[in-house]
């Protein structure tokens, strides 16, 4: 991720895409599939990056084009604003979360 100035996924079906967390805790604009539940639920487009859907000729074309013609240094803010937004996505935030819904569920069944 270290040499790229953005990540393009262009999934046709993808559950929760792990490098898109990556890319964009490495700084990096993510150019994403709408197919991708970690692209629409991290992705904003115009300030983290950029949406799309892959099957769609003209929103491929539209999206790189949007994209390739932005500024180096909004470039770097969107990464900046992308690292930002995944900060939180810490492994303990995430076992916490697992165990906070496991507790649900079993409190659920109880009753």
């Amino acid at each position: 991720y270290g040499s790229a100035g953005l990540y393009v996924f262009p999934t046709l079906a993808d559950e929760w895409g792990m490098v898109i967390t990556e890319a964009m805790a490495a700084g990096l604009p993510v150019i994403g599939s709408r197919f991708s539940q970690a692209v629409e639920e991290l992705v904003q487009d115009e300030v983290t990056g950029w949406t799309f859907h892959p099957d769609r000729d003209d929103e491929l074309l539209g999206v790189l084009d949007r994209a390739l013609y932005t500024a180096a240094d909004e470039l770097t803010q969107m990464g900046r604003r992308a690292r930002a937004a995944v900060a939180t996505l810490t492994p303990s935030r995430i076992a916490n979360d697992v165990l906070q819904v496991a507790a649900t569920i079993h409190h659920g069944r109880q009753r």
